[in-house]
């Protein structure tokens, strides 16, 4: 029996979220944002992670190809997986840098940081 897409979704996830400085979620389709976007989103110590899954025999509309086009662009880790084994190979390169902590600080710190205020400054 073929696994749906929902099923592959979810056994992703659950192996995400228990990796080292990473967080992931289920990104729903829904009025306020945009479709063709793919279906989990996250972020892997301060890498932005974006994967559209895919059944094995499953296709990306032109739009999912062309958003996943523009997120490798700007160098977003951003792929399709049809199973959890090919995101564990897809990511072993990440979480390899992760265990010889050779990853740079997660660069969004210094943008969301509180910035100091002049009464900060004695």
């Amino acid at each position: 029996m073929q696994k749906t897409e929902k099923a592959i979704q979810s056994k992703i996830l659950k192996w995400l979220n228990a990796q080292p400085k990473t967080i992931a979620f289920k990104n729903f389709a829904n009025a306020y944002n945009a479709h063709g976007l793919p279906d989990i989103t996250g972020a892997i110590a301060g890498l932005r992670l974006e994967i559209e899954v895919k059944t094995p025999t499953g296709r990306l509309s032109k739009k999912q190809a062309y958003i996943l086009e523009r997120y490798n662009k700007f160098n977003i880790l951003a792929f399709v997986a049809r199973d959890l084994e090919e995101v564990q190979d897809r990511l072993a390169p990440v979480y390899e840098l992760i265990s010889k902590n050779k990853l740079p600080l997660n660069i969004a710190f210094s943008i969301t940081a509180p910035r100091p205020t002049p009464t900060d400054q004695k």
